[in-house]
């Protein structure tokens, strides 16, 4: 019998955030020294383990185990390597993960396809070699643990294929540093409900521009989605990503929107790129037609005195497209971001001065809050 590395779970305080404080991983050995490899320094999280090659003999301690996860989604997370439906642990996790946070990992493209809408598993992701994807789990179902917890913006994937969501989450948590909850949503109908219930929070939206609505796949499901939340009235950047370039391009710019090619030599690097001129770099000022009129800012002091010195339809453009309470809230200035955010339509010159007033009061309270915490 293969050696089992099996510790007590630790239970989560009660009020705090949910944190994945245990992953319990089934495979083979050398899937399980990957796993050690990728989580073994994080001191927070206990690693459990046992071999799915003798899981027949292990089935009851393996129920009994899985059984301590069991209406804990927060607190355990079960992992599941190879080739799932041929794995004897299937019958066991049939029993026990629909009430536990369960993910499957594996390098088989088809089997990690076919895993995305079974519904025991919260997700299935890609292993190509690169060990975060490991910490992306951990990631991913703390995020939609916590994500109605509090006001923190949301970045929402709309993706159906594995081989290209695991990617592209890896990459956003490596240069998102925890400022957004990152989301992942496989259907329209699970995307639509993360924009009806949380639309106010979204920073920006990664979509696909085909995937499955109410069971069936959807040629212009991505189209559909943005019409959606233009009705809603959301005015939040939204990027598509697609295999049919020329085609999305020239749609998704008619909704304002961007767009990359899946097959792009660097699609993660042209995800960046995008995200970092759009969403998370600098604030820059533009012209309605979209010529840039300043350099990135970089903080809420230098934006507030530039804005006073902008014209009223460079405010008014800004404003309309709700880009200041969008840059300022992920810049930690939620009080001025959700308190502008329905200043719309008003006069340009008399919105700049409002808006450059409430962020300074914000400024100022922050700096009285920071020097008390000093003393």
């Amino acid at each position: 019998m293969a050696k089992k590395l099996i510790a007590p779970i630790k239970a989560i305080a009660p009020g705090r955030a949910s944190r994945v404080r245990n992953v319990f991983f089934v495979g083979i050995r050398d899937d399980w020294e990957r796993v050690q490899l990728a989580l073994g320094g994080k001191k927070s999280i206990t690693l459990h383990w046992l071999d799915s090659n003798t899981c027949n003999e292990l089935k009851t301690e393996l129920t009994e185990r899985l059984g301590q996860f069991a209406g804990r989604a927060q607190d355990g997370l079960m992992v599941t390597s190879g080739t799932f439906y041929e794995n004897p642990t299937a019958e066991v996790a049939r029993k026990v993960a629909p009430r536990s946070s369960y993910v499957h990992v594996t390098s088989n493209i088809e089997d990690c396809s076919a895993a995305v809408y079974n519904p025991l598993m919260q997700h299935s992701l890609h292993y190509t070699g690169d060990l975060d994807v490991y910490l992306t789990a951990v990631r991913l179902v703390e995020a939609h643990a916590n994500f109605g917890r509090d006001n923190k913006p949301i970045t929402l994937v709309v993706e159906d294929q594995p081989n290209y969501y695991t990617p592209f989450l890896k990459t956003l948590e490596k240069f998102n540093r925890g400022r957004t909850w990152v989301l992942l949503a496989r259907t329209y109908d699970e995307a639509q409900k993360i924009v009806d219930d949380y639309g106010s929070r979204l920073c920006v939206v990664i979509s696909d521009w085909q995937y499955r609505h109410k069971g069936v796949r959807d040629e212009n499901a991505g189209e559909t989605l943005i019409k959606h939340m233009k009705e809603k009235r959301l005015r939040v950047p939204v990027i598509f990503n697609s295999s049919e370039a020329e085609l999305v391009q020239e749609k998704a710019a008619a909704y304002g929107a961007v767009s990359f090619w899946k097959n792009h030599p660097d699609p993660l690097g042209e995800l960046s790129r995008i995200m970092n001129e759009y969403v998370f770099g600098g604030f820059i000022f533009r012209t309605p037609h979209g010529k840039a009129v300043t350099e990135p800012i970089r903080d809420a002091k230098t934006l507030a005195a530039v804005l006073r010195q902008m014209t009223p339809e460079i405010v008014l453009y800004h404003s309309g497209k709700n880009d200041f309470s969008r840059w300022l809230q992920l810049q930690g200035y939620n009080k001025t971001a959700k308190e502008i955010r329905p200043w719309q339509g008003q006069d340009g010159r008399l919105l700049k001065n409002k808006i450059a007033e409430r962020l300074e009061n914000e400024i100022s309270e922050k700096e009285i809050t920071e020097t008390k915490n000093r003393k």
